[in-house]
């Protein structure tokens, strides 16, 4: 990590020197709550109206009311059919990746006692979906396939592509993005839902494990090789933006505007500032205590199925963090103070945040606050008297 730093017996000059990142294991991140499941309970979630939906496995469904964070309860419990990976909601219905048992459909307007009201089994298993507009789109074992649930208590196959092994699927205009593991990212059209046709492919180094598509990029979680940032602007030609390797296994993912949440297993979670998209940088992340199979992002909280438990996590600082680009340091005469001077960052932030402390390894905080600016401001005078560390932020 790069550090500033001064001391009254030299002087010293950086130039163009990349920002720190600020990250180190739980910075910016604090633990919020953590409700136990049983073992194997929690591979996925998905947040409606402040109840969680688990994907719990063999255990079938969870509702958890989270209107309170810091105690979140569960409402209620049904077991399904199959092995529950993953859920996708739409209103008050959960849809359910059931493994060999396919896509079950659940009723959550009550979520004390939700209940089953459709399925569909196609052959093979079922290890994601996605649903938009009556339409839903399976990530299956051989392929993907749409199925019709414009009536959800009676889901009607429409179409079939094999693809090879998807594990999960995203839908964004008239084309679905489609994570097929060793064999890439590959772009599907689904504008007959019928007749869908292959046309492109972008193979990552990794697995592709799980895609979000977000004002025309894809964010695909790459399994050992972590994120992969790609320009889908044309979906006939994806490109490669940028990448950030995780120090886990990408195996989920959220994205908002400013940043990504990365699911990555066996490490909890990363939290990744995509300001700039061709360099993302970390800003934040925490060390779960089981194993991240899943999670959500909802109300500058994270929430996590670590496989045996549903953790909760509140991320707003991190959410407040921007790294502003590059920095540079003009030392004046004086021994006892210096001139910081940053590069300008773009409008979408609403100033500057320095932090000092005599402690190279410092986490920011409202303790080692020194002063907050504008983002009129790109310099700042500060004292150097003995050891001074300092850092700074943009905030949104």
């Amino acid at each position: 990590m790069n550090r500033l730093f001064f001391t009254s017996a030299c002087v010293l000059i950086f130039l163009s020197m990349v920002l720190p990142v600020f990250a180190q294991d739980s910075a910016y991140v604090s633990t919020q709550s953590r409700l136990a499941t049983q073992n194997n309970g929690a591979l996925a979630v998905a947040i409606s109206n402040n109840i969680a939906v688990l994907a719990s496995g063999s255990y079938g469904l969870k509702t958890i009311d989270i209107s309170n964070p810091t105690i979140p309860v569960q409402v209620g419990n049904l077991t399904l059919a199959g092995l529950a990976r993953k859920v996708y909601l739409v209103d008050t219905l959960a849809y359910i990746a059931a493994s060999a048992s396919g896509l079950r459909v659940v009723n959550i307007a009550h979520p004390t006692s939700p209940s089953e009201i459709g399925f569909v089994v196609p052959p093979n298993n079922c290890q994601g979906v996605f649903v938009k507009e009556g339409i839903a789109y399976l990530a299956m074992s051989n392929g993907i396939r749409t199925v019709d649930v414009s009536n959800p208590a009676n889901p009607v196959q429409l179409g079939y592509l094999n693809t090879g092994s998807a594990a999960d699927i995203c839908v964004d205009g008239q084309y679905a993005y489609v994570c097929c593991m060793q064999n890439g990212l590959k772009i599907i059209d689904v504008q007959n839902p019928t007749q869908m046709q292959l046309v492109s492919t972008y193979d990552t180094p990794g697995n592709a494990f799980a895609v979000v598509v977000f004002n025309s990029y894809a964010f695909v979680a790459d399994y050992t090789f972590g994120l992969q940032i790609i320009d889908v602007h044309d979906p006939l030609h994806p490109a490669l933006t940028s990448t950030f390797d995780t120090p886990g296994t990408a195996v989920a993912l959220s994205v908002s505007q400013y940043n990504v949440i990365v699911c990555d297993y066996d490490r909890g979670f990363e939290i990744i500032d995509i300001s700039d998209l061709t360099q993302p940088m970390q800003v934040g992340n925490f060390n779960t205590p089981g194993y991240a199979y899943g999670l959500t992002e909802f109300n500058n909280s994270v929430f996590v199925a670590d496989i045996n438990a549903l953790g909760i996590y509140d991320v707003s600082a991190a959410s407040n963090v921007q790294t502003p680009g590059s920095v540079s340091i003009s030392i004046s005469e004086s021994s006892t103070s210096s001139e910081l001077v940053w590069n300008a960052t773009p409008n979408i932030i609403r100033g500057y945040k320095i932090y000092s402390s005599n402690n190279a390894y410092f986490t920011p905080n409202a303790s080692n606050l020194f002063s907050t600016v504008p983002t009129s401001t790109t310099s700042l005078v500060v004292p150097t008297s003995g050891s001074s560390y300092y850092r700074i932020a943009a905030y949104r």
